[in-house]
């Protein structure tokens, strides 16, 4: 029975030779390689990948290595005892009961929606300044982003919903970005 696809986003720093690249995260047109799916097997195609300026990149475990560090059997002994620790870690997790969303009124949350949106402002202006440069978009520093506007949201619908649909026209590619977003959301 052939194994279903565990794909996992590592860093450059922890692609190892032996592993097997499932995509290099990024366009095709910028990287070297014959396809983005290839079985590292030299240390020079690790730096070629950290030369493009890649930060992740996708690895497929079931088609090459599935570790981040060799595994010894003192490893496997380290991994064995804490598995139990991090399988009752991620139970208490799964199972802790989600309290509903903290409601906010109108006005708190309107003032921090427009915190967000100059923020989110700022943020997509340098991500489609990155992009006009042709560099790597930086999950790192959208994600937390997204967080607060979800958080936003369920705090309070009313008040970042309407903020976003007021653009002043210079900004209009800008706001119509954010607006995107959290309607996305």
């Amino acid at each position: 029975m052939k194994k279903a696809t565990s794909v996992k986003r590592i860093s450059i720093d922890k692609l190892r030779v032996g592993m097997y690249v499932h995509d290099v995260n990024c366009s095709w047109i910028d990287h070297p390689f014959l396809s983005s799916g290839f079985l590292v097997k030299h240390d020079k195609t690790i730096e070629e990948i950290r030369t493009l300026g890649v930060h992740e990149l996708f690895i497929d475990t079931n088609r090459g290595a599935n570790t981040l560090v060799p595994v010894t059997p003192a490893t496997e002994s380290k991994i064995s005892e804490n598995r139990s620790y991090f399988d009752a870690a991620m139970e208490e997790i799964v199972l802790e009961i989600e309290a509903a969303p903290v409601r906010s009124e109108l006005a708190q949350e309107v003032e921090r929606a427009r915190k967000l949106k100059g923020e989110a402002n700022r943020i997509v202006r340098d991500m489609l300044a990155d992009v006009r440069l042709g560099q790597q978009i930086q999950l790192e520093k959208i994600e937390p982003l997204v967080e607060k506007l979800v958080d936003s949201i369920f705090r309070n619908p009313d008040a970042i919903l309407p903020l976003l649909r007021l653009k002043d026209h210079d900004n209009y590619t800008f706001q119509h970005s954010v607006s995107v977003c959290a309607l996305l959301i």
